[in-house]
């Protein structure tokens, strides 16, 4: 397959063993390949999806095994979510991943988040085991208040807009 594939798979030979992903990427299918030759448990997969009902996620979860070629998912991520009342929007799928959990199709299960308010919605959502917060070093408009019990929270697009903004400093912007 190259490319993606590539990637991983020499990422995994340097150590790196937090392979993440999304339906949303296309990078499913890239990963399939580098598992041929790597053991399953050796790496965490992340993906992320953006189903609301339980049809959706049923059929997401079951897709995402099948393009990926693994009975199980470490972490599944609700993807992007940006309203405050994501947590009652997406309850159906919310429900099947907690199933999914228990029957050990999946791991762990989360959110991302990219507005505050989204963030502070996870951070009072007992469901939550993954936080996937957006950090954005040039606009610092809040805080994220610590919750409670045994969450895992990791930032994401930290480097990009450390970039973005040097870039910008320099009277230069990225394309895309």
């Amino acid at each position: 397959m190259g490319g993606l594939a590539d990637l991983y798979r020499a990422g995994f030979d340097m150590g790196v063993t937090f392979w993440d992903s999304a339906d949303q990427y296309g990078s499913h299918p890239h990963l399939k390949e580098p598992l041929k030759n790597v053991p399953r448990e050796k790496v965490t997969i992340m993906t992320k999806t953006h189903a609301s009902t339980e049809a959706e996620m049923r059929a997401d979860l079951d897709r995402f095994r099948k393009e990926i070629g693994v009975d199980y998912l470490d972490i599944v991520l609700l993807h992007c979510m940006m309203d405050g009342d994501w947590n009652h929007k997406k309850r159906g799928a919310m429900n099947v991943l907690t199933e999914a959990r228990q029957k050990g199709i999946v791991k762990t299960h989360g959110v991302s988040n990219h507005t505050m308010e989204a963030l502070k919605t996870a951070a009072a959502e007992p469901w939550v085991q993954v936080n996937l917060a957006r950090f954005n070093a040039g606009h610092r408009d809040g805080r994220f208040e610590r919750g409670g019990g045994r969450r895992g929270v990791e930032g994401h697009e930290v480097e990009r807009q450390r970039r973005d903004r040097d870039e910008s400093a320099r009277g230069w912007t990225a394309p895309g």
